[in-house]
């Protein structure tokens, strides 16, 4: 969008996956899902995410260049939003040190080498946790072996759109892909490896152990949420607590970078304070204030509304300019 120079496509499929494969992401989607049926509502949202979310706005970036006030203005509503997610999970998790984290992973993320790194730890993060739970609570995988069972909708339309919610900043990511010119082919690859693959696979294993987590140590039905599946056997809490909140640093990395993609080149520092300095303002009245919960979803929403016009534009584009 503003950025001439996006970053390379496989560190991009990477930040894609990383938006799936996370605490916050399966704390939500899996208090919905049914283990039973989630399999069709799984694979709906992920087919329809990956045309959205991907295969449209990166389709459009390779071929179409917007107005310079349309892209300036589409840019800036995108590194505000992240601003606003990287603020809101700095301080919904980090209660004495937020700034510092925001500041951390702003810098990070504009430094090339170890923003790769990071973005590779945190994947590989996010697989050992999954397997840890699904392992750990493999007794209350066979559910016959219990008296009792978690109780689930039989359809949740909130399973659906969960999902999506957090497809949402692929809108930006897929931009980027597109801006370097890649044919159709990877387009599709890409879509499939960054965002339906990783969607389905972590979506489907999360839900798996929070539901044994849950027919093993259950006994309220108040709380549906993945902490079930991560609940530590004794001497491990804190290495669990300690993977917990590592998780919660994978969405705030893909917004830094996607952030340091867009924002124009050879500010230095300046690129990362005042950056820093908005997106802690902006958790801070989060997370004190009646809309949290809302305003990063709000924003959410608005991303799946550009992917929804992207191939509108593409087509409306070609149909102008080219005979």
């Amino acid at each position: 969008m503003i950025s001439p120079a996006p970053a390379n496509i496989s560190l991009l499929v990477v930040l894609e996956a990383l938006l799936f494969l996370n605490y916050p992401v399966w704390d939500r989607v899996t208090a919905y899902g049914a283990p039973q049926d989630f399999a069709l509502q799984l694979s709906l949202a992920a087919a329809a995410a990956t045309l959205i979310c991907h295969v449209g706005p990166a389709t459009l970036a390779a071929h179409w260049r917007p107005p310079q006030w349309l892209a300036t203005g589409l840019g800036l509503w995108i590194i505000l939003g992240n601003l606003l997610v990287i603020g809101l999970l700095a301080f919904r998790f980090w209660n004495y040190t937020p700034y510092f984290v925001i500041l951390g992973i702003l810098t990070a993320a504009a430094i090339a080498p170890l923003r790769r790194i990071l973005a590779l730890l945190l994947l590989a993060l996010a697989f050992v946790l999954l397997l840890w739970a699904l392992y750990d609570k493999r007794e209350g995988l066979v559910a016959a072996a219990h008296s009792f069972r978690m109780p689930f909708p039989p359809w949740d339309e909130l399973f659906i759109v969960e999902p999506f919610v957090a497809a949402a900043p692929a809108v930006a990511i897929a931009w980027l892909i597109g801006k370097n010119k890649p044919g159709a082919k990877t387009i599709w690859v890409t879509g499939l490896l960054g965002l339906a693959l990783p969607m389905v696979t972590s979506f489907a294993a999360a839900t798996a152990a929070r539901a044994a987590g849950w027919n093993l140590l259950g006994v309220s039905k108040l709380f549906l949420g993945f902490g079930w599946a991560l609940i530590p056997p004794a001497g491990f809490e804190e290495w669990v607590q300690g993977a917990y909140y590592l998780s919660h640093l994978a969405p705030m990395l893909v917004g830094a970078i996607v952030i340091k993609e867009l924002l124009p080149r050879g500010q230095g520092l300046l690129l990362t304070l005042w950056p820093a300095a908005l997106a802690g303002l902006l958790g801070y009245i989060g997370v004190h204030s009646h809309w949290e919960g809302n305003a990063d979803r709000a924003w959410a929403l608005s991303l799946l509304l550009l992917g929804l016009l992207s191939p509108i534009v593409y087509f409306a584009w070609r149909r102008r300019y080219r005979t």
